[in-house]
């Protein structure tokens, strides 16, 4: 699922790579993706200064910004040669892949300095190895 934020915002869009279980204000448009365009590429397209600027033409910078659902959802989205986006997408995939593995291994630190300081180095060193 994607979201998008159509007022008052950035008009930021985020992929749910997991499942949610939440109310989403109304201000936020939730969607599947039905097309055969990965994911992460139209997430980053809608992130783009491409659809920014459009949404800047169409809300015409009004004092309160909407923009209708109906306009959210009929956005082009610029496409480029299918490898190029395979490549793109992977990237992005491999970004977040480095992004958790990087929060894990800080967990990790965390608590490998918790048990030096605690009882010794060589246990904290020992946690480090079984976890890593």
């Amino acid at each position: 699922e994607i979201l998008f934020s159509k007022d008052w915002t950035a008009w930021i869009t985020y992929l749910l790579r997991e499942d949610i279980d939440w109310i989403i204000s109304g201000w936020i448009l939730r969607f599947q993706n039905i097309s055969n365009i990965p994911s992460e590429y139209i997430e980053l397209v809608l992130n783009s200064i491409l659809i920014q600027k459009e949404i800047e033409r169409q809300t015409n910078w009004a004092l309160i910004q909407h923009l209708k659902i109906t306009d959210a959802l009929n956005f082009d989205i610029p496409l480029i040669w299918d490898d190029k986006i395979k490549i793109i997408t992977e990237k992005i995939q491999k970004s977040f892949e480095a992004k958790t593995k990087s929060k894990n291994l800080l967990e990790v630190a965390k608590k490998a300095v918790e048990i030096y300081i605690e009882k010794d180095e060589e246990k904290g060193f020992e946690f480090i190895n079984n976890n890593v």
